[in-house]
């Protein structure tokens, strides 16, 4: 899947209005859940993405402190629970959409993309609500 067939999933299943918003939406998703990985699992996820899912996953700033982290072998990650994980979302699109129809749609889209088994991979890392979503996407 290319990033327009993956921005256009993603716009019909959180019913935005165009690719641009989907695109805002699925990078501020992708950040949150990269950051609430750890950067191996992160790596891992990335590693079945196709160029134009990377480009909405790999972004500036946040690249930067990924690699940082990853480098620097920090194996921690950002604590947050689905509600702070929402909140982050929230912030990032500032409020254009509903954070957690967004979420889900992002999840599921990032779900047809990888295998079962890295798909569970990242669900072990979530904690029991953010998982459930995951799972439920």
């Amino acid at each position: 899947m290319d990033k327009r067939d993956f921005l256009l999933k993603v716009r019909e299943k959180a019913e935005l209005k165009n690719t641009d918003e989907a695109e805002k939406a699925s990078k501020a998703v992708m950040h949150a859940l990269r950051e609430r990985i750890t950067p191996d699992e992160a790596h891992d996820l990335e590693s079945q993405f196709t160029c134009g899912e990377k480009e909405l996953w790999e972004n500036g700033e946040m690249k930067r402190k990924f690699l940082e982290r990853l480098h620097l072998k920090k194996r921690g990650v950002q604590k947050m629970h689905r509600r702070e994980f929402l909140q982050k979302v929230q912030n990032e699109t500032k409020g254009m959409q509903d954070a957690e129809k967004t979420t889900k749609a992002v999840f599921s889209t990032i779900k047809e993309q990888v295998s079962k088994g890295e798909a569970d991979d990242v669900a072990a890392q979530l904690p029991t609500d953010l998982r459930n979503m995951w799972l439920k996407s």
